[in-house]
């Protein structure tokens, strides 16, 4: 229940951070690689959700 727990943190954590981020205007998170912060939280979020969707070890 604890690493569901964490998922779910981490996908909030990520759509907020992915809000706020789009609407300062930062848009590039590495010099000028062409990846935003907005596709470096939605890979966050993907991870917390597999960590929500996974069965607890009880």
């Amino acid at each position: 229940m604890k690493i569901q727990l964490y998922g779910i943190v981490i996908i909030l954590l990520s759509i907020l951070f992915s809000v706020t981020f789009h609407n300062v205007g930062w848009t590039y998170f590495i010099g000028d690689i062409g990846m935003e912060w907005q596709h470096l939280f939605m890979i966050t979020g993907i991870v917390g959700a597999v960590l929500a969707l996974l069965p607890s070890k009880k």
